[in-house]
């Protein structure tokens, strides 16, 4: 290396000081940790939405639930109005 000249030593070390983070740059980090949060948790749902949930998922057991009640009082309903 030609030319390098180092920076400090052991003798005579070279002091930084870390400056804490601006008030747009905090702002700035929140905004870009909400819009991922968003994106992953629409992400999710479209997945969710576009093939259902998973068996073992109680919101599925009481949806299944819903429509077997359902069919059982439209078939009642209309044996009402047969007789």
């Amino acid at each position: 290396m030609l030319g390098a000249t180092t920076k400090g030593t052991n003798a005579d070390p070279v002091y930084v000081m870390m400056q804490e983070p601006g008030f747009k740059s905090q702002i700035w980090r929140t905004v870009r940790a909400l819009a991922l949060a968003f994106l992953v948790i629409s992400a999710f749902s479209t997945l969710i939405e576009e093939r259902g949930l998973p068996k073992g998922f109680k919101k599925g057991k009481i949806k299944q639930k819903k429509k077997k009640k359902k069919k059982l009082e439209l078939k009642l309903d209309f044996q009402k109005k047969i007789k």
